[in-house]
């Protein structure tokens, strides 16, 4: 990288006005104000240029206390949309209108898979998990399906596949022959690419439907540890444990996963304590046809919070759960209520009678709630599908996919990574006649 200058004094003068000079240098030599220009970036890819001018404006947007107000301001970015559903090489579909420097990372990661498969086993890609830029894959047999390999991806770079100890059950719901239910995920914060951790909620313990256990393993540095058990839990009367998610939602430490009986069950992994958590009086789950469609999903929130998302008919109503308290009450704050027949007016493309179409939501809605995905199915034309992204604070809404014959699947959501890599300094004496220092 090129040697870059230590101080703004060293930098070409412009040739302003006095006046505008007098204001520019005013905020060059301003820490605080160069503070409040740079917080009015939105994409961290700006962040990295701006680290690139000089140290001292390196030291200013890589402080942890920027980064935290920066974050705040401007969320990471969707970039796209992975389908789950076993599929020969994972495909990202792009989220429409990005700025030029997020088209550019997701041409990257479009042409990720296509550049290390021929390193990869044959088989179908089945998504397991994706947090902060990596990607937790099961290589699937294509005739019966068990594993070949369990892999993490990287699309946003070049390094290829790290291949990590698994254990050999299906790649689809996780389920032994209905002895337990077992979910896998990468830690919260997307790990070191070589980590990723295994739960399994362990039904009918000793025969009894209204006892349950929970199992954790754990993969950490690409070794597997030894696997650490609850205490069995009994469940209250007329309860027993059915799980309703393809996936859970890890959030503080503690991982969450609904019941067909309408209450979530909780698993603090620190501790290895089962709870229970009822839901809002209000929400009333539905089965459907696939284990991938829902009318209730959970979101990540800011510490272990989370959020709970409910469709009913045409509205969607978003709930806040206050995990600062220690019982099994609800503890729920509904924060907001949004008209899907407004959000979709403008679109004029579904028939929203009753007998015209059908609404689900798809797992895998975005942190602190800021999107869902839906799926919306035309009843009275041949089945057709259509997948949508809603965000749900600006009401804004596009197509994701479409299709026929109810194919549709788990979307994963694909976020730009957080917080972005700066330069690295070099010595502070690594530094030329002229006064300029290395990053």
């Amino acid at each position: 990288m090129d040697r870059l200058q230590e101080g703004e004094e060293s930098l070409p003068k412009p040739s302003l006005p006095p006046e505008e000079a007098a204001i520019i240098e005013k905020v060059l030599g301003n820490d605080d104000l160069l503070r409040e220009v740079f917080r009015r970036f939105s994409l961290p890819t700006s962040l990295v240029r701006i680290a690139c001018v000089c140290r001292r404006w390196l030291r200013i947007v890589s402080s942890q206390g920027f980064l935290d107000d920066f974050r705040r301001l401007h969320p990471p970015r969707l970039l796209g949309s992975f389908p789950s559903k076993p599929q020969d090489l994972p495909k990202l579909l792009p989220c429409r209108e990005l700025p030029e420097d997020l088209i550019a990372v997701t041409s990257h990661a479009k042409a990720y898979f296509s550049r290390v498969s021929k390193n990869i086993p044959f088989g179908k890609y089945v998504i397991l998990d994706m947090r902060n830029g990596h990607m937790l894959v099961a290589i699937v047999d294509v005739c019966d399906r068990t594993r070949i390999a369990v892999i993490v991806c990287t699309p946003f770079k070049a390094a290829p596949p790290v291949y990590l100890p698994f254990s050999q059950l299906s790649a689809y719901r996780g389920t032994n022959k209905g002895e337990f239910d077992m979910f896998e995920f990468l830690p919260e914060d997307g790990g070191d690419g070589r980590s990723y951790f295994e739960v399994r909620v362990i039904k009918r313990y000793n025969g009894d439907p209204r006892f349950i256990l929970a199992t954790v393993g754990s993969c950490e540095g690409g070794v597997r540890g030894e696997y650490r058990a609850t205490e069995p839990m009994r469940l209250p009367k007329g309860w027993c444990w059915s799980c309703r998610s393809t996936r859970g939602l890890l959030c503080g430490n503690k991982f969450y996963v609904f019941s067909n009986d309408e209450y979530i069950l909780g698993l603090d992994l620190a501790t290895m304590i089962l709870f229970y958590i009822y839901l809002p009086e209000e929400v009333e789950m539905v089965n459907t046809e696939y284990d991938y469609y829902k009318n209730v999903d959970l979101s990540r929130g800011e510490g272990s919070n989370f959020y709970l998302i409910y469709l009913k008919g045409f509205q969607i109503c978003v709930w806040l759960h206050d995990t600062r308290h220690s019982d099994n009450t609800s503890n729920w704050m509904l924060i907001d209520t949004i008209s899907l027949l407004q959000v979709f007016d403008a679109l004029a493309k579904h028939d929203f009678s009753s007998q015209g179409c059908r609404i689900y939501l798809l797992e895998r809605s975005g942190d602190n709630a800021e999107f869902v995905y839906l799926s919306i199915s035309d009843t009275i034309d041949n089945y057709s599908d259509t997948d949508y992204l809603l965000h749900l604070k600006t009401r804004a809404v596009e197509v994701v996919s479409e299709s026929h014959w109810q194919t549709t699947s788990l979307l994963n959501p694909f976020m730009m990574i957080w917080p972005p890599t700066f330069p690295a300094v070099m010595n502070e004496e690594d530094e030329d006649e002229r006064g300029h220092a290395g990053l």
